[in-house]
């Protein structure tokens, strides 16, 4: 019986037992009373006599699953896009850090027979190809190229504060070097063993001494976002102690010492960028923050995938200026892989980081074929 016509009931029950006694009266009238109070309850406003009693909505039993949900005869649509389909889950952005990830951990020094050789060698720039090794030294204007295993095949002077390596991506044995002394970045020719007198300087912010551009890399025409403008030559990417900036230029524009202009700028989560690595093998950058002890996974459309905490001391990482990546192994389903981390450290040596988990080929990056 609806909860209206039941207190109705009641109340002719009591109206009808004239005879009853004053305290069988007196229960049957807390008992009307109580139940009014209870449909109060479900009253939209009980401060409004006319609306006390009223029926109240059935409400339906949860049922065992986690995940039922009352039936509010509302539909659901919580996780589906506006088609209709099940959401793309967002990538999972946290702090990694090495401790966690049972890689096999910091090797020795790979460069102790460079060191020993060239004591004033400080490395701050790194690069690798298929056989070699290749760091600069922002002491002595030194540039030297090294087998995997640390042997020393060159060592030369080329002249300036050198702070960061790239290789050039269409011509073998072109380098570009950062002069963090005169603020530009120049064009050298291993075969010849000197600069070709091309250079350029990029438009960013470099106003303290020694707090330059520290970070070069550079990105192969065709895995540049659709935003940037083509350039068959290639793209350079450029990084500052100051602020953190790293910003994008067309390597076309880079000579006869012109300053260029930025075609794309990627907000840094910290200043003090030290390093840069474009990875044609899994379309991300990887910059370094060697004060902070930090590296960081982006697009080239400037969203963080990633962010790890270095191991730092003695016997790890100290000062990292510079980082290359090398011996990839990725999972084209999951997206995630490992591959050998090299880095250049200021404190004069190299150490490498195997199987460093890494985020490859991820769907929503460039396609690198």
């Amino acid at each position: 019986m609806p909860p209206k016509e039941f207190l109705k009931s009641l109340s002719l029950v009591q109206s009808s037992l004239p005879q009853v006694g004053p305290s069988s009266s007196r229960t049957l009238s807390l008992v009307l009373a109580l139940f009014a109070v209870e449909l109060t309850a479900c009253s939209p406003d009980p401060d409004k006599t006319d609306t006390i009693i009223q029926d109240c909505p059935p409400v339906e039993e949860a049922r065992d699953d986690d995940t039922a949900e009352l039936d509010s005869g509302i539909e659901d649509t919580e996780g589906l896009d506006d088609t209709g389909a099940p959401e793309e889950p967002e990538p999972e952005l946290r702090p990694y850090n090495l401790d966690e990830w049972g890689v096999e951990g910091v090797g020795a020094n790979i460069a102790s027979e460079l060191m020993a050789e060239d004591a004033s060698f400080d490395p701050s720039g790194i690069e690798a190809d298929v056989d070699n090794l290749y760091l600069v030294s922002n002491v002595g204007g030194r540039f030297a190229q090294l087998s995997y295993d640390g042997v020393v095949r060159m060592n030369m002077t080329i002249e300036g504060d050198l702070e960061g390596l790239a290789k050039d991506p269409t011509r073998s044995g072109i380098f570009w070097v950062v002069r963090e002394d005169t603020k530009t970045i120049v064009e050298f020719d291993i075969n010849t063993g000197g600069y070709t007198g091309v250079d350029c300087t990029p438009n960013i912010e470099t106003t303290q001494p020694n707090w330059g551009i520290e970070g070069l890399t550079v990105v192969p025409f065709g895995h540049q976002p659709s935003s940037w403008p083509e350039d068959e030559l290639g793209y350079l990417v450029v990084g500052t102690q100051l602020n953190g900036s790293i910003a994008g230029y067309k390597l076309s524009d880079c000579a006869d010492g012109a300053e260029i202009a930025a075609i794309a700028n990627i907000a840094s989560p910290v200043d003090d960028n030290a390093g840069l690595f474009y990875s044609s093998e899994t379309g991300i950058l990887y910059a370094l923050y060697d004060s902070h002890a930090t590296l960081v996974e982006f697009t080239l459309d400037g969203e963080e995938i990633k962010r790890h905490t270095l191991p730092t001391g003695s016997g790890a990482l100290i000062d990292e200026e510079g980082i290359v990546l090398t011996q990839y192994s990725c999972d084209t389903e999951t997206h995630q892989g490992t591959a050998d981390a090299w880095f250049a450290l200021d404190d004069g040596g190299m150490r490498k980081i195997s199987g460093l988990p890494i985020t490859c080929q991820d769907p929503r990056l460039y396609s690198t074929e």
